[in-house]
């Protein structure tokens, strides 16, 4: 996911410069189109010359690209959405260690089956600065080398996204990839350095 593109944008009776970004869930058109489409809602897509052409309930979306961009959307669109438990690495058999409750039910979905207290990977619920205190407790255990930093997404969260990455930095762990986990939950995952 993640793919972004410069385009000239047609879609729900307006046209004009813009971005079109393809989100694991949603396509997004900023600029002077601006629209979220549901992946959900994508009836069908197509390559038109360097055109992107996305049939949706609402209407045609079309997308005027870069050469050759429009196939590299055509085949990304085409590929499956990931998982919550695929993006976080987690299987049988690559099980991670759980510190705490896991409160988020997609979470503990994704979580089902694939848990080990004997893994070199973490992953804790970090509500508040005690709980991120708990869990820098249990990555000084050297066998960790991994650790996912599950978080309350915006402004108001009790424990903000930067105070997570400073303290992780400090304790000698850089941050390499984060996900969406629910509608009001991320996570961000770290690596000793």
């Amino acid at each position: 996911m993640g793919r972004e593109s410069e385009a000239w944008l047609s879609y729900g009776g307006a046209s004009g410069a813009g971005k079109i970004l393809l989100e694991s869930s949603e396509i997004i058109l900023r600029g002077a189109v601006r629209a979220r489409i549901p992946r959900s809602a994508i009836a069908s897509f197509a390559q038109d010359g360097d055109d992107l052409l996305i049939q949706t309930p609402q209407g045609a979306l079309r997308a005027a690209l870069a050469p050759k961009e429009a196939a590299r959307w055509v085949a990304a669109i085409a590929k499956p959405i990931p998982t919550l438990a695929a993006k976080l690495g987690v299987s049988p058999e690559t099980p991670i260690r759980v510190l705490g409750d896991v409160t988020d039910a997609e979470l503990q979905a994704a979580l089902s089956g694939g848990t080990s207290p004997v893994s070199t990977a973490l992953l804790a619920e970090l509500n508040d600065a005690a709980q991120l205190d708990a869990a820098l407790q249990a990555l000084a255990d050297p066998s960790l080398t991994a650790f996912w930093g599950v978080t309350v997404k915006g402004k108001a969260a009790a424990l903000p996204e930067a105070t997570l990455r400073s303290r992780l930095r400090e304790a000698g762990f850089i941050d390499t990839k984060s996900c969406a986990v629910s509608q009001t939950r991320s996570a961000t995952r770290f690596q000793r350095r």
